[in-house]
């Protein structure tokens, strides 16, 4: 919501130019860019106040604009357009703003014939089509560029200033056309008797810049959210003021309808900040762990040698002759470009199994809370949302989240323990049996768990006399696994820790159970699990199985932790790409039902990959029908669930649910089940008593809780359903209905409980 926001914002500062937007025709080049499709939005939603709609024409050729950024409809065309090639525009033409142009030092030393090609045909192409068209005003957008770089007695800079610039330096390709196309607008200006306004922006900055941009300010906010460290070029001494978007855009189109003819600046005189001390103000604003780090700039205009000292703008000219004064302080204006950039980064608009744009969205659970974030009884309740929604690959039939949540805020502090379940135990137990068996194991191996909790997966092993490693980033859980006297790396499994394990030794089995559909960076883990394996070691992963997942119904598996929701057919695809290869798949029950697939890097294949690739091309996982028939399904379960309960509700009854796993979270938010319908849940992880479920509010107990009076129990751990009914038989001898709220809702009491238990 804030880009909304802003563009709320500037057109209530610029309400009084109504009249002069009805029914007009805007031509906007560079209107894919950051300054112009902030026009074009603006523009649009003026359009939801006015009777007499305005017309926009957007030309964009896309080496710097980003496709599909606007809600298309009859008032607005969008052309893909290279403007330094002579064109014909065929409607008329009210305003011509003239935007396009590689503003970024990445960008325009990369392109730079196309720069100044852009700049100079491109800008007398406009005009012309500003005479032919006899437009009422046209604005040219140039750059602070212009001034080069000025000597203190003139900071802050008037237009009057006629620059300091180096026709020859590594900046030349782009502020020296600036610098011509100004000329150009000004003849033309006068010899054709119109009405062009120039504007000098300084130093822009906001949500709907490009995140791999390359300007300053937008590598700092983006590194400082990831955690990395913050980059300066230069000495970090050079001052700028910086504009934020709404500004920018409300002061360019007070100068399209109220300049005077002539150069602008647009852009702020204070506060002049360093940027170094623009670094610590965003680490700080942001909350980042990073370092600060003077380091080398990926493009010369950045050098010490090449770098404008001073970048600060004189505004008298602008604030005399029209209604504009900027209103964003830079606090603010950082506040809301580090939240927007925080949600931007989330997003996944690209596979990140096999780094395809050809995904295509399947099923949306709209927005939940982080599902194993629980919230302090004591606290005020509140919690962030994002979106929960899945995202088909067309090439890979990777399915996965349409975003990802920062992984520090899920993991750092993690409430789930697989010791809590006996089963788990007992299949742990089980699976280190099997390894060590088939793989011949001795007290000379070595064993590795990625997101080994408390280290379930491998006591099993330390029993065995073999050598083990855990590594979890979540320091409770891993506190709780040395206690337990397994060796534990509390962090992720980086590059880093990779190194430092080869230094050590080499591990004959990696083990990923249950994480690897955890995992966003993919191809980094894989090629690190495989630095640190022996040539005939083995990565074995367990992950959920996504067509039980369809088959099923178990949607509840879906929530932000998962990433990736895992075939047979998209991981083959994504190891066979990285050059490693499946050796054999098994399926297992954990879960409600996953897979076991052994991968290495080379060797013998048996049938079982061959067999599950065709069971899954016969059951349409391949397909985008699939997936929507189960968000369909899914829409049905949740009335029939809310039927039930509403029923029993109705009735006069208390329900309270059994267990708090993290599908409890995304079953209850999607199917909106909150406090007025669950009175409480129960759970037997004791880590998980006094919380509460985020945004449905239902507080977690103790099994001691339960009243005398409940009478029915809705399982929410419902993959272990038989063994939660198991440990409380005598909740049944009083009369108590478990309601497992699966595909196929159960109601299970002591009448048919030998059939639904004792014989399943």
């Amino acid at each position: 919501m804030i880009i909304e926001n802003n563009i709320i914002e500037i057109v209530s500062r610029l309400s009084h130019y109504k009249d002069n937007i009805a029914g007009k025709t805007f031509l906007i080049t560079g209107g894919a860019g950051f300054l112009g499709k902030n026009i074009v939005w603006a523009l649009q939603e003026f359009n939801k106040q006015l009777e007499d709609k305005c017309n926009i024409i957007v030309m964009d050729n896309y080496i710097t604009g980003l496709e599909n950024q606007f809600d298309i409809d009859d008032n607005l065309k969008v052309l893909q357009q290279d403007i330094s090639i002579p064109f014909e525009v065929e409607e008329d033409v009210d305003y011509l703003l003239h935007a396009a142009g590689i503003a970024s030092p990445v960008f325009y030393s990369k392109y730079k014939l196309e720069t100044i090609q852009c700049t100079i045909q491109g800008t007398q192409n406009m005009l012309d089509i500003a005479k032919t068209k006899k437009c009422k005003g046209m604005l040219f957008f140039s750059t602070s560029e212009v001034y080069g770089n000025p000597t203190d007695e003139n900071v802050p800079t008037k237009e009057s200033y006629n620059g300091n610039v180096s026709c020859i330096g590594p900046r030349a390709h782009y502020d020296e056309p600036k610098r011509v196309a100004e000329t150009l607008c000004v003849t033309y200006a006068d010899i054709f008797d119109l009405n062009i306004n120039i504007v000098r922006p300084f130093n822009v900055y906001g949500p709907g810049m490009r995140l791999d941009d390359g300007r300053g300010l937008i590598n700092i906010v983006k590194s400082a959210i990831l955690n990395k460290d913050l980059p300066i070029y230069g000495d970090g001494l050079s001052t700028r003021t910086w504009t934020y978007i709404t500004d920018a855009v409300v002061g360019f189109m007070e100068v399209l309808f109220a300049g005077n003819g002539g150069a602008y600046n647009v852009g702020q005189s204070k506060p002049e900040i360093s940027t170094l001390d623009l670094a610590k103000s965003i680490k700080q604003h942001s909350k980042s762990k990073s370092k600060i780090i003077i380091t080398e700039s990926p493009v010369k205009c950045y050098e010490k040698d090449f770098d404008v000292h001073r970048r600060c703008a004189d505004i008298s000219k602008i604030t005399s002759a029209t209604h504009w004064k900027p209103t964003v302080s830079l606090n603010d204006g950082l506040k809301r470009t580090i939240k927007w950039v925080e949600m931007q980064l989330l997003k996944k608009e690209y596979c990140r199994a096999c780094g395809s744009y050809h995904i295509h969205p399947i099923v949306d659970l709209g927005k939940s809370p982080l599902a194993n974030n629980l919230l302090d009884s004591d606290s005020n309740l509140e919690c962030d949302v994002y979106p929960l929604a899945l995202n088909l690959c067309h090439d890979c039939y990777n399915v996965q989240l349409s975003c990802v949540v920062p992984a520090d805020e899920m993991f750092k502090k993690y409430l789930y323990v697989s010791s809590t379940s006996e089963s788990f135990k007992k299949h742990f137990k089980d699976a280190a049996d099997k390894y060590i068996s088939e793989f011949d194991l001795d007290h000379n191996a070595f064993i590795i768990d990625i997101g080994s909790n408390d280290g379930i997966g491998l006591k099993p092993f330390i029993n065995k006399g073999i050598r083990v490693l855990g590594i979890d980033p979540a320091s409770n859980v891993c506190d709780i696994a040395i206690r337990n006297g397994v060796p534990t790396i509390n962090d992720y499994f980086t590059d880093k820790i990779a190194k430092d394990i080869i230094k050590q030794s080499k591990a004959d089995i990696v083990l990923a159970s249950n994480v690897f559909a955890h995992a966003d960076d993919l191809e980094s883990i894989a090629k690190n699990v495989f630095k640190v394996l022996k040539d005939d070691g083995c990565f074995i992963i367990e992950v959920q199985y996504l067509l039980d997942t369809i088959n099923d119904g178990t949607f509840d598996n879906i929530y932000h932790e998962h990433t990736n929701y895992w075939s047979v057919t998209s991981l083959n695809n994504f190891f066979n790409r990285l050059g490693f290869n499946i050796a054999k798949v098994e399926h297992i029950n954990t879960h409600g039902g996953s897979i076991r697939v052994y991968v290495k890097k080379e060797g013998s294949l048996d049938n079982s990959l061959e067999i599950f690739l065709q069971e899954e091309l016969a059951q349409g996982l391949t397909k985008p029908e699939t997936y929507l028939d189960f968000a369909s399904k899914i829409k049905e379960r949740k009335s029939n669930v809310l039927s039930i309960l509403q029923k029993i509700k109705n009735d006069g009854h208390k329900i309270i649910g059994y267990g708090a796993p993290a599908k409890a979270t995304t079953l209850l938010n999607a199917f909106e089940i909150d406090n007025s319908i669950l009175d409480y849940v129960i759970d037997d992880n004791s880590l998980k008593h006094g919380k509460t479920i985020p945004k449905v509010n239902i507080p977690i107990y103790s099994k001691e809780k339960i009243d005398s009076d409940i009478k029915y129990v809705v399982i929410l751990a419902w993959n272990f359903y038989k063994e939660i009914i198991n440990n409380n038989k005598d909740l049944l001898d009083r009369g108590v209905e478990f309601i497992v709220p699966t595909q196929d809702v159960k109601i299970i009491n002591k009448n048919n409980y030998k059939t639904e238990i004792s014989n399943a």
